[in-house]
């Protein structure tokens, strides 16, 4: 490797350390299809900001972002924590169930057949979380409104 007069050998590994972990940052962006986006914007950023100003549901998905942000900020970090861990153990068992249901399939559930889906042991646990989090919303709402009062 050719030296730059005046660069000291630490200093010339260094900057090389550095660009070698620029590129590879470079190659991560590229694989995952980021510097694809990212390249796109900066071409025609103006035109794609316009159509998503304009968008009626980008913009009523931004009041809903922006409402749910203001509630999350009541949150201390602790039940922000478990939140978070809940919210994506939910998400990975939703769409993966989701993923295995075949909306095609015949469906003869009647009352008997409820009645024997209830003791799956799997019907059972959803049943019990969706409970859980019903009666932590009921809560939470009947606690604010008599805040509200």
């Amino acid at each position: 490797m050719q030296q730059v007069p005046g660069m000291a050998d630490a200093q010339v590994r260094n900057e090389t350390e550095a660009l070698i972990e620029f590129l590879e940052a470079v190659f991560k962006l590229k694989q995952s299809g980021l510097l694809g986006m990212f390249s796109y914007l900066a071409q025609k950023g103006d035109e794609a900001f316009l159509a998503l100003a304009t968008d009626p549901s980008v913009m009523r998905i931004a009041a809903l972002a922006a409402s749910m942000a203001q509630g999350l900020q009541r949150l201390d970090a602790e039940q922000l924590s478990k939140a978070q861990n809940s919210l994506s153990d939910l998400a990975a068992c939703g769409f993966t169930a989701l993923g295995r249901i075949d909306l095609f399939e015949p469906r003869r559930l009647g009352a008997l057949g409820a009645g024997y889906m209830m003791r799956d042991p799997d019907v059972g646990t959803s049943l019990w979380l969706a409970i859980q989090v019903l009666k932590g919303f009921g809560s939470c709402v009947r606690s604010r409104g008599r805040h509200a009062k």
